[in-house]
């Protein structure tokens, strides 16, 4: 996570997980001089299948508290689909944040994992 998750301002990732239901996880996104923290429990785990998680992040004006991202993994032979569907924000603003995030953040997974920069 620590290679392709944040946005493009963001220079570092720290990321603490106890991945297990109930567990908690801890991502720190440091850009310049400022740390903004993201912290939650997860709901699901059904492997290959599923993660549910709620969402409670530091970001400013696109701050949210207790938000829920759902992941879904669909085989699709020799790929796999990512479907993630980030709900329950307190306003428009903060969702459309969070939208451009995670837009930016899955790019850099799929590059990473085809293997170019």
């Amino acid at each position: 996570m620590s290679k392709w998750f944040g946005c493009e301002q963001v220079t570092a990732v720290n990321v603490h997980n106890d991945f297990k239901v109930g567990g908690s996880y801890l991502i720190q996104m440091i850009t310049g001089e400022v740390t903004m923290n993201v912290t939650g429990t997860y709901e699901t785990i059904m492997v290959n299948k599923k993660l549910a998680f709620t969402w409670t992040s530091e970001f400013g004006e696109f701050a949210t508290t207790d938000s829920l991202v759902e992941v879904q993994f669909i085989d699709k032979g020799d790929s796999t689909e990512v479907v993630l569907d980030h709900t329950r924000f307190g306003s428009d603003h903060a969702a459309q944040g969070h939208n451009e995030g995670w837009t930016f953040a899955l790019g850099n997974l799929e590059r990473l994992l085809q293997g170019t920069p």
